[in-house]
């Protein structure tokens, strides 16, 4: 909070041990499995718990991975205190925020603001304690079930009633269950505590009166009350994959039994690819590139568990030192969709990962459709607004250029191509106010990059990005590098992971086909 706002200072923390979550719903570490819908109880859930393990480790073996497994392991009281303490904030830990002695603790901060994290309902006595009153966040779902409305609430000195602050409300998807939801009112209830105490900084906010009930601090949450969100066995949104299943499970027979020798040797010589991954939308709502927001969490958790992220800033300066030490990737999202903004970022804010996204700048100004959308008859896939993606820019997100309209570069006019290509870096380090030095083609393919775009692109950017697969491998850093597809289905992941679906498992050739043309 200190760091989101400017003019805030800490006063003290006061934690209730026995305090529940306020959100529930997300998955821990611990249950990330290939098949959630199995139940976890008897003898089939432990059967299924230790084949997974066994089937982890086996892969593992198979990626030559070192990686080191996260796990999660809950704040203890005494690592919040002992945090608190190096920050200088007075800490002081409780069985009841209701007793006198937390009053007191209380009072003697003198605070102006209070702020209730969890969400549970407090005692008139301890919300009116802080000068200006103390800020709640409150959620319901309404009454027609489209729309989640989050809000914040000040109760003020003197009254046991609550005024209205800031609210903001999340559409609730065809495939949205009780895991994306809670995901997603984590991120933007986060982004309504920041706004809302920097109100407080500015001398903006103004309090208005509460007309819904349901939304004031004394209102019972929303999971005890009869307005539920939905079940947490809702399906996720499934796109198809991208090949057959017989395919995946040809070419895994075929090549299966050679991935441990290849790794090792890799391993040994510190030799591991740079493998780049593209993907485009997270989105609850039907669309052919859409991966739900539990699936690209299951996607993160999987990837962190068996790969090094790391972002496209030190992948190149792995590729440059020539030793890449264990399976190490990079996750690129192309396009800039608007649903990004809130599904991603609601995934990053419980499994954090760098990310480099590419963005269409004239399309995100003019607030236009992507043309593939448009093409496909598809609606309500907006690209994101220009403060969203200065936002993105200033929360370390790495943000490259995709031309001015996602076109489409096989042409050979060289007036437009220096429009979409060398232009759009100006209007993205306007709107930035940083440099921008990656571009990414739209399709990505040979057939996408015509000679003169691919000149352009030289002339421009210090890397650009082709989307037809392959690998990067450590010993140079060459101005053009590969990506590969981030497939739906972590089967068909895996083995594009293993550079194993574009029969070409080095990768070289794919590296070496694009500057040549562009030499040409």
């Amino acid at each position: 909070m200190e760091l989101e706002v400017s003019g805030i200072q800490i006063a003290g923390l006061l934690y209730e041990v026995s305090s529940p979550s306020r959100r529930s719903g997300i998955p821990s570490k611990a249950d990330f499995t290939f098949s959630d819908h199995l139940d976890n109880d008897g003898l089939l859930g432990r059967f299924r718990r230790l084949a997974e393990r066994a089937a982890h480790s086996l892969l593992r073996f198979a990626q030559a991975s070192s990686v080191q497994i996260s796990r999660e392991t809950p704040v203890s009281v005494g690592d919040l205190v002992e945090r608190c303490t190096k920050r200088g904030w007075p800490c002081q830990v409780t069985a009841d925020f209701h007793v006198e002695q937390s009053l007191k603790f209380v009072r003697e901060l003198i605070p102006d603001v209070g702020l209730l994290l969890e969400g549970q309902t407090l005692e008139p006595v301890l919300y009116t304690i802080p000068r200006l009153g103390t800020v709640a966040l409150r959620e319901r779902l309404l009454e027609n079930r489209t729309e989640l409305l989050l809000s914040t609430h000040l109760v003020e000195e003197g009254t046991k009633t609550s005024t209205f602050l800031r609210k903001r409300g999340i559409r609730v998807d065809p495939y949205d269950n009780q895991t994306s939801l809670s995901l997603k009112a984590g991120i933007i209830g986060e982004d309504l505590l920041v706004e809302t105490m920097q109100d407080f900084t500015l001398g903006t906010a103004h309090p208005q009166a509460c007309s819904d009930t349901a939304t004031s601090p004394h209102a019972p949450a929303l999971e005890s009350s009869g307005n539920q969100r939905p079940s947490a066995s809702q399906q996720a949104y499934q796109a198809r994959r991208r090949r057959p299943a017989w395919k995946l499970l040809l070419r895994s027979s075929a090549y299966l039994w050679l991935l441990p020798f290849r790794n090792w040797k890799r391993r040994a010589k510190k030799h591991f690819p740079l493998v780049i991954l593209f993907h485009h939308l997270i989105s609850d709502r039907p669309h052919p590139m859409a991966l739900s927001t539990e699936g690209f969490l299951r996607h993160l958790r999987y990837l962190k568990q068996h790969y090094r992220l790391v972002s496209l800033a030190e992948g190149m300066r792995l590729l440059a030192s020539g030793r890449i030490e264990e399976p190490t990737a990079v996750l690129t999202f192309d396009d800039g969709y608007e649903d990004n903004f809130v599904n991603m970022r609601a995934v990053l804010r419980v499994e954090p990962a760098p990310v480099t996204m590419f963005v269409c700048p004239e399309l995100i100004e003019k607030r236009q459709p992507f043309p593939h959308d448009v093409r496909d008859g598809r609606e309500g896939f907006e690209p994101l607004w220009p403060a969203q993606v200065q936002r993105l820019a200033n929360e370390g997100m790495e943000i490259g250029s995709h031309t001015r309209t996602h076109f489409d570069c096989r042409s050979t006019d060289r007036a437009r191509l220096r429009n979409e290509i060398a232009d759009s870096r100006q209007d993205l380090e306007t709107l930035l106010g940083r440099p921008v030095t990656t571009f990414s083609f739209p399709w990505g393919k040979p057939v996408n990059m015509s000679e003169p775009a691919i000149a352009f692109a030289q002339a421009t950017y210090e890397r650009y990005f082709s989307a037809y697969g392959g690998a990067n491998f450590p010993g140079a850093l060459p101005q053009h590098l590969v990506r590969t597809d981030h497939a739906l289905d972590l089967w068909e992941l895996e083995l594009a992971l293993q550079q194993l679906l574009d029969f070409q498992p080095n990768g070289r050739q794919h590296a070496a086909a694009l500057p040549a043309m562009g030499d040409a």
